[in-house]
């Protein structure tokens, strides 16, 4: 029998946990080894989810590596050792960036991946993968700080409009040529609407000093957790869609050990549903023996359901994925644009653009394409 999508889902979830003692490693091996196991299920999940690299370290570490297919084990390699490279040349350029920012009294903050990797989060530079460098400034200092970078070398990807200034968290995403890495200069570090759950002056106040390449701060394991949820449930609308990336997940798992998440993300009153739900979903594939559950609320257990048929059925999830980006986007912005004036502003807009209807085309063939995850 053919390993299923969701199966493969949670197996790779125990593939992240690893190494793991001699009990475990034989049912992964025997796993593994099983005529239905889906090898091309398995790298493009593993792919969709950004953590082919990290399951490339795991399998490593379990000495598990033999019993992958020859082309499969390189394909692995692969993926590692450019990512490898890739985060090597990023955290030069951090070390570039906290040079360039001390020599002006500036101390900026590290978030996301960048911030992960310089707290020790990963023991392995290319577990992690990461797309750009993050990071967050004083307030009020940003565009003197984006004009810093303009000012050597760096060039923009778009022209910064300061009319809508007070519509965004961030400069307008900068890169130095030759690199191919993106900087985002934050002001805030999220949107507007989710400052009530985390804001900048809470992150300033319980900084963490890193002088390893420079002096920089990294945030709290504490606020770790909450930007975590903040940005993969709300931000990029992970519990809309009921999607949720493994990476995400791996990341709040990790910052669990540190922190004590159910308790953080249990004590939010803003968007309290959300976060339950995304915390009992990464204790499903983390912590599967738990007895430490909150109770969850009726949206909770909604959107757990909606991501198990997502999981099972590729048409299903591709059905609700348009069914909820058509909800989100001409339904609850229209309403919410009553009571918010920025968004009143941005929305004839929006409306009226072309590149938003293609950015929206663009997301849904992307769905369409990815196959297997």
């Amino acid at each position: 029998m053919i390993m299923e999508r969701q199966h493969m889902f949670y197996f790779i979830g125990e593939l992240l946990l690893s190494p793991c003692d001699r009990k475990k490693k034989e049912v992964l091996r025997r796993t593994m080894s099983s005529a239905g196991f889906n090898w091309r299920i398995f790298i493009a999940m593993g792919s969709n989810h950004l953590v082919l690299q990290t399951i490339y370290r795991r399998l490593c570490e379990s000495d598990l590596l033999e019993y992958l297919p020859p082309d499969i084990h390189l394909h692995l390699k692969n993926v590692y050792d450019l990512n490898c490279q890739r985060n090597n040349e990023i955290m030069q350029q951090v070390a570039a960036i906290n040079s360039l920012l001390n020599s002006h009294n500036i101390v900026p903050l590290y978030m996301k991946g960048v911030g992960n990797i310089l707290d020790g989060l990963y023991k392995d530079m290319g577990e992690r993968l990461m797309h750009d460098i993050d990071i967050l400034v004083p307030t009020g200092q940003w565009r003197s700080t984006a004009e810093l970078f303009l000012q050597n070398g760096y060039r923009g990807m778009t022209v910064y409009k300061p009319e809508i200034e007070n519509r965004l968290k961030h400069y307008p995403p900068l890169f130095k040529p030759g690199t191919g890495i993106m900087v985002e200069i934050h002001d805030l570090p999220v949107e507007k609407e989710y400052l009530k759950v985390l804001d900048a002056s809470q992150i300033w106040e319980a900084k963490k000093l890193n002088s390893e390449n420079g002096n920089c701060y990294i945030m709290s394991d504490h606020h770790k957790v909450i930007h975590n949820f903040v940005h993969a449930q709300l931000v990029h609308h992970g519990h809309a869609y009921a999607r949720v990336y493994l990476r995400n997940l791996f990341d709040l798992y990790l910052l669990s050990l540190r922190d004590d998440a159910g308790k953080t993300l249990g004590a939010l009153k803003h968007h309290a549903s959300e976060a339950k739900a995304y915390l009992r979903l990464m204790h499903n594939i983390f912590y599967p023996e738990t007895n430490e559950r909150q109770k969850l609320t009726v949206m909770s257990h909604l959107f757990l359901w909606r991501h198990a048929i997502n999981l099972r059925s590729r048409t299903i999830s591709l059905i609700t994925y348009f069914l909820a980006l058509l909800f989100r986007s001409y339904i609850i912005t229209p309403l919410r644009a009553l009571s918010d004036k920025n968004l009143r502003r941005s929305l004839p807009e929006k409306l009226f653009s072309r590149d938003w209807y293609r950015r929206h085309y663009r997301s849904l063939t992307r769905i369409y394409r990815t196959k297997a995850a």
